[in-house]
This record gives C-alpha cells, structure tokens and sequence, in this order.
C-alpha cells in the first residue's frame, strides 16, 4: 500500500463485533458462507471436520469474520497488512501479512478465507495465486464486484452484478470458479 493508505489504516477506528450492527454485518455474512460451502461442497463439511481444519483469514483486520470463523473452525489464523487493524484482532494466532508473501509453507492451510479483500489488491489475481498456494484445501472469497475487480482479466471478468453486485466464487486448484 501507498504511504498514505498505511498512514489511514494505522490511524483508523471500527467498532468491534461487540456493536450490535458490526455482528448483524458478520452474521449475514457467514450465513452466505456457510450456504456457499454446503452448496458446493468445499471446505470441511462435517462438525468434527471443521474443528480440526486450519483455517486462514486473509485480510483479517479488526476480526469481523475471524471471530465468527472462529466459532466454527477450531484452528483460525488471522493475517493483516496493517498493525493497528491485526492490532484490534481478538483471535489468539494473528500476524502481519499480505496475500502476496503469506509466512507460511505450501499446503498450510485445509480452508482460506477472503472477505472483501480483492478489491483492496493492486492485483488481485497474484494475490489469489499467493493464498492458492498456502492452501491444501479450498480458497473461499466473498467479494463484492466492483470496477477495478471488472477489469481484471478471465475468468473472473465474466462474472456478473446478479445478487445486488455480490458474486461468490472459490477458488482452488483448478483456478476460479463460480459457486
């Protein structure tokens, strides 16, 4: 990020899951996630195999979907570029990192999560590429289709504004795909 987005990020304040609208927020949004992951049957699919797979929040700042992760996966790690937002995140393994140089050997990971965190990317699809990698299991992104993230190249670019603008779509082995 440029110098004057880190000055941004490291000064900035969010109300934490505690505010009733920030949980609201999170709530909804894990439900498309948890719909998401039974509809393609990516991630681990079981109680049992939930609490037992490393999962990684990229993109984590302050927890707003680290915590909720969390509470279903037993093995939840958080990765921030920023310190004051990783700083604010209450999981017990959290760290500073980007999707592009991930602290982590290949294969790390049984689930990657990314939230809203593409449209931050100077580009995307390496940062796809830098999650892919640390991931033996399956990448999951919950975005919201905006211009910069229109005009990236295929296959992501055929994705369309149904849904109100918000796509979905995994990405893992076999490259991007719609769910």
């Amino acid at each position: 990020p440029s110098d004057s987005a880190r000055e941004h990020w490291d000064r900035v304040t969010y109300r934490g899951l505690e505010h009733p609208a920030v949980r609201t927020y999170a709530d909804a949004k894990m439900r498309i996630f948890e719909k998401l992951m039974a509809r393609t049957g990516l991630g681990p699919q079981t109680a049992e195999a939930r609490r037992a797979a490393r999962t990684l929040d990229v993109g984590a700042g302050p927890g707003i979907f680290s915590v909720p992760l969390s509470e279903t996966f037993g093995d939840v790690t958080a990765v921030d570029i920023h310190q004051n937002m990783i700083r604010r995140n209450p999981v017990g393994k959290r760290m500073r990192g980007d999707a592009f140089h991930l602290p982590f050997r290949s294969g790390t990971f049984d689930l990657v999560f990314m939230g809203y965190v593409l449209q931050m990317l100077r580009d995307p699809m390496r940062g796809l590429e830098g999650v892919r990698r640390v991931c033996r299991g399956s990448v999951i992104v919950l975005e919201t289709v905006s211009g910069p993230l229109s005009l990236l190249p295929s296959p992501i670019a055929r994705l369309d504004a149904r849904h109100d603008g918000r796509e979905f779509f995994v990405f893992n082995r076999r490259g991007p795909c719609k769910a």
